[in-house]
């Protein structure tokens, strides 16, 4: 029992230290000084950086942030149910940078996959650099995105996806007529 304390005390503890405030700030000699304590004197430009653990940026993994510049993935999808919903949450599983396009309300991003030539445009649709693959399949997705050269698993760094975009509002109800001002 007292081991346990003893761990979870040190954990807490350990915890605390890891994250910690870093100021950079140049004396009037020209020297940069770093240190966990602000500046006595008063100093100009002084920078407060504030340090998570094992967090060396946020720029994600090096095979991400070269894959996705190789091949940028962009998503065209609706709030189509849950076909879309599924491709979506493939590319979040995976920590996969994408952008997310809806043609029902961007027409840019209609003229894109052909919408204003046929009228009509089967949904979700995914681009991985210049290759397109149209409707949903977990499995073809998937190989496309292997082929593609994306990491399997994401890495913590590697959770950056655009949010959800929210449901659209429902109609405003019909006037009662049985009621007046």
């Amino acid at each position: 029992m007292q081991f346990r304390l003893f761990f979870l005390v040190c954990g807490m503890t350990a915890t605390h230290v890891m994250a910690a405030d870093v100021y950079r700030w140049t004396d009037n000699n020209g020297v940069v000084n770093y240190s966990d304590q602000a500046p006595i004197e008063k100093t100009a430009n002084v920078q407060e950086k504030n340090l998570a653990i094992n967090v060396i940026d946020e720029q994600g993994s090096y095979t991400m942030n070269n894959v996705s510049k190789q091949y940028p993935v962009t998503l065209y999808s609706t709030e189509c149910g849950p076909i879309c919903d599924d491709a979506r949450d493939l590319l979040k599983q995976r920590g996969i940078p994408f952008t997310y396009k809806d043609p029902m309300t961007d027409k840019a991003a209609a003229k894109a996959i052909g919408q204003g030539k046929t009228g009509n445009f089967r949904l979700p649709l995914l681009k991985i650099g210049k290759k397109t693959l149209k409707g949903f399949s977990a499995q073809q997705w998937t190989a496309a995105l292997d082929e593609a050269g994306y990491p399997k698993h994401a890495s913590p760094n590697d959770m950056r996806h655009p949010p959800t975009p929210p449901a659209p509002l429902p109609p405003p109800p019909p006037p009662n007529p049985f009621f007046t001002r």
